[in-house]
């Protein structure tokens, strides 16, 4: 078998398609994009790096990083052809997602009892973002053993908060852990601390 090669030069770039950013995080984009023939892929971000491929294909993507966060960037695609003929695309964009949330919240005022009786206590606190809260109490003894009262939840995500435990028995210690969780699942758990009626020695 035998073929012979087109007579007339290719003087055509290729044709690019469906160029897009996809799988953005807040610092990497991955970007991707079809062509008619196959082709060397480069992507030229504004301000940014300049990724590039050298096999011939016809779809074509690129994994830019090093990126800031909510920040808009725009770029250009390119595709080269065997002949040596340059498609693009350009006055393309993209946003990054904003960066993780990985710092805590933290407890400005409080924990602190702002009610108290023989059966009930109420604690109070505020936080420096809007957080979920969990009141755990029991006896010192209950704690290390991890036997307390059913826990107090709150996941109404706000600053100021107040807690209620029912159900005490008069005369007797108890200690109070609180939990305090923000919309990113970042938690801060305050010491343990010392309620009862009457007071804590």
């Amino acid at each position: 078998k035998s073929f012979r090669t087109k007579k007339d030069i290719d003087r055509r770039p290729p044709v690019i398609r469906q160029a897009k950013a996809v799988d953005l995080t807040h610092n990497s984009a991955l970007i991707r994009w079809t062509t008619n023939e196959p082709s060397h892929t480069e992507a030229k971000i504004r301000n940014g790096p300049r990724v590039s491929r050298s096999e011939a294909v016809t779809e074509h993507f690129v994994l830019v990083t090093d990126l800031k966060p909510r920040t808009r960037y725009r770029y250009e695609v390119l595709s080269t052809d065997a002949a040596g003929n340059t498609g693009r695309r350009t006055r393309l964009r993209f946003k990054t997602r904003s960066a993780p949330d990985r710092s805590p919240p933290n407890i400005p005022i409080g924990p602190a009892l702002t009610y108290r009786s023989d059966r009930q206590v109420t604690i109070g606190l505020e936080t420096d973002e809007p957080t979920a809260i969990e009141l755990i109490v029991g006896t010192a003894t209950g704690f290390a053993s991890g036997n307390t009262l059913p826990p107090v939840h709150s996941t109404d995500r706000r600053t100021d908060h107040l807690a209620t435990v029912t159900g005490l028995e008069p005369g007797v210690s108890y200690v109070y852990r609180v939990i305090v969780t923000d919309g990113a699942g970042n938690q801060t758990f305050d010491t343990l601390d010392c309620v009862s009626f009457p007071p804590c020695p």
